[in-house]
């Protein structure tokens, strides 16, 4: 028989678990969050253990902040049939908060702070799972909790499968617990980040004949490539459903000069050099290498391209596990519209399943209902039954 926590239990772990300030990439409290959490599955008679990022790979792929921890704990044992991932990192909180971002309040059934729905609320479904499940006795259960996801996971999923693997088998069956808005993912879309940095002359403000001003250049060039990213892949119609049901949620979407800036940064001061992003998302339809060929090929001769971060996204079309998932709870499968850590466990049956509406994510007053914490942690330790 399983033994269902309280609510009461599910609001005072992922308050405890909100206290942490575990803004990445800096990783104030990540040494102590992971203590915690490795205590807690301790007292309840979980094995658990953790792993730090090798130093070397660290100094090279993510320098900035503290260790990485990687909390991983099991029951079971033979073969590993599930894994459950969750990351435990969050975004700065920004302004606009009427309640300390750290300090977890329960309002009206919601759970307000920094990190209650992306995903601590999600780590917090996935420990209680593994609580009512600390008496299993069949295959390996795996509870994964990661940094570094909302910095592009290379010092956290990425190197659990790949560094990790060997050590920690993957499960046959993953489940990531990002909130995914009463659906289940089956994949994301592709991401591209770039940067234009276009050349001029610097010189004085007073004195433009002697100067050109990059940011002029770069400004057409910015419409050019508007131009030619709506002509050629914003047309592009998905076949697939995405979570938020919006009409350009089935078109490849980009966004231009999210980051832009003058390298002079001066009033006064001719720029002679401007850089500014590009971030595209693709359908499946859509291949991220050639929308990059484009961009580069109207940039050439004018200015520099830098490839910061390609993924084409995944598909797990013929996921068994969203359809038992569809199945048993009802919820349809969708594609999200943002990148996830799922890329990183490619080849495997992945899909994110997890509580609370994606829409309130890097929100100020973020917020879950906590009794989608509950209903989910009960989900969660079903979910092995039907395997």
């Amino acid at each position: 028989m399983l033994r269902w926590s309280s609510i009461n239990d599910a609001f005072s772990l992922l308050r405890k678990l909100i206290s942490y300030d575990t803004v990445s990439p800096e990783g104030k409290q990540y040494e102590e969050f992971a203590k915690f959490v490795k205590g807690w599955f301790e007292e309840r008679g979980i094995e658990a253990k953790i792993e730090y990022v090798d130093k070397d790979y660290r100094s090279k792929v993510c320098p900035t902040g503290s260790e990485r921890p990687i909390i991983i704990a099991k029951v079971g044992d033979g073969d590993p049939l599930l894994e459950f991932n969750g990351h435990y990192d969050v975004v700065p909180p920004g302004e606009g908060w009427e309640s300390d971002p750290f300090d977890a309040k329960l309002v009206n059934g919601y759970v307000i702070g920094r990190g209650a729905v992306d995903m601590k609320g999600g780590v917090a479904a996935i420990m209680l799972a593994m609580a009512n499940l600390s008496n299993w006795k069949g295959s390996e259960i795996k509870a994964v909790l990661v940094p570094d996801e909302e910095v592009g996971g290379l010092c956290g999923t990425a190197y659990r499968v790949n560094a990790l693997k060997d050590k920690y088998p993957v499960g046959k069956k993953v489940v990531i617990a990002e909130p995914s808005s009463r659906t289940v993912w089956i994949g994301h879309k592709g991401v591209i980040w770039l940067e234009v940095e276009v050349s001029g002359v610097q010189a004085h403000a007073s004195m433009p004949w002697v100067g050109e001003n990059a940011f002029i250049k770069a400004a057409s060039l910015a419409i050019e490539i508007d131009r030619a990213l709506k002509e050629e892949f914003s047309k592009t119609f998905s076949k697939y459903e995405y979570t938020s049901g919006h009409p350009m949620a089935k078109f490849t979407v980009y966004n231009i000069g999210g980051v832009a800036y003058s390298t002079s940064n001066k009033e006064n001061v001719i720029p002679g050099s401007f850089k500014f992003s590009i971030d595209v998302r693709t359908v499946p339809e859509v291949r991220p290498e050639d929308v990059v060929r484009k961009i580069e090929e109207i940039v050439e001769g004018r200015g520099k391209v830098r490839v910061k971060f390609v993924d084409q996204g995944i598909l797990n079309e013929n996921s068994e596990l969203a359809e038992l998932i569809e199945k048993t709870w009802g919820e349809p499968k969708r594609v999200c519209e943002a990148g996830l850590d799922m890329r990183f466990y490619r080849g495997y049956d992945v899909v994110t399943w997890g509580p609370g509406d994606s829409m309130e994510a890097h929100k100020p007053n973020e917020k879950i209902r906590l009794t989608e914490v509950e209903e989910f942690a009960k989900r969660y330790a079903k979910l092995p039954y039907l395997l």
